[in-house]
């Protein structure tokens, strides 16, 4: 989700939610941070996506609710497809000292096309004591689930080059590793044709 000044990330959950469009609508990433120095209160994040509209644009998100921090600063890199922000806590802490911060990224552009297959993936270079992934299925679902929960990897391995865990689809599905250096976690789908083509 970010780089941090002073603040360790111990646990990270994201939610996912597919909506009617087919399509990734939001995404909550909630962290349980602990900081490093005193007076650590500031983080950077930032959502990125390759998805275009269908005049070629890339499809945008921005930021929605943030629980326990607010805005300071927000850039808008629409040429790709990216947002950035700087996050300041609700309060400056101590060494040692937990804190918790949640940030909602909402779809601002519907991308020209859902693909029939479709991904949401996590991956951190940096240590992460805990890494879970939930998506949330809210309109059809999907033909076929597969997920990743690789705690390392080297930079120049793919999640997907390992080998899935099938899943049965339902309506949430949740994935999760510990002690990440360099893996993550992954959930990838596919869309029977006819669902597809109710996609809104």
């Amino acid at each position: 989700m970010s780089e941090t000044d002073g603040l360790e990330r111990l646990r990270v959950h994201t939610r996912v939610d597919v909506g009617d469009s087919c399509g990734v609508e939001t995404m909550v990433h909630s962290v349980v941070l602990r900081a490093n120095r005193d007076g650590a209160r500031r983080m950077a994040v930032y959502f990125y996506t390759d998805n275009v509209t269908t005049d070629g644009q890339q499809v945008l998100y921005e930021l929605g609710k943030v629980i326990g921090g607010t805005i300071a600063e927000q850039v808008e890199f629409a040429h790709l497809g990216a947002t950035a922000a700087v996050i300041v806590l609700d309060e400056e802490l101590s060494v040692g000292q937990l804190t918790t911060l949640s940030v909602e990224w909402v779809l601002v552009t519907e991308p020209a096309t859902t693909p029939e297959v479709d991904c949401y993936q996590m991956r951190s270079p940096w240590p992460i004591g805990h890494l879970g992934l939930e998506v949330r299925f809210l309109g059809q679902l999907p033909a076929t689930l597969k997920s990743w929960a690789i705690p390392r990897l080297d930079p120049a391995e793919a999640i997907p080059d390992q080998p899935p865990t099938e899943l049965v689809p339902i309506e949430n599905v949740q994935v999760s590793v510990a002690d990440v250096v360099g893996g993550g976690v992954r959930v990838e789908w596919q869309w029977r044709a006819e669902a597809k083509a109710v996609c809104t």
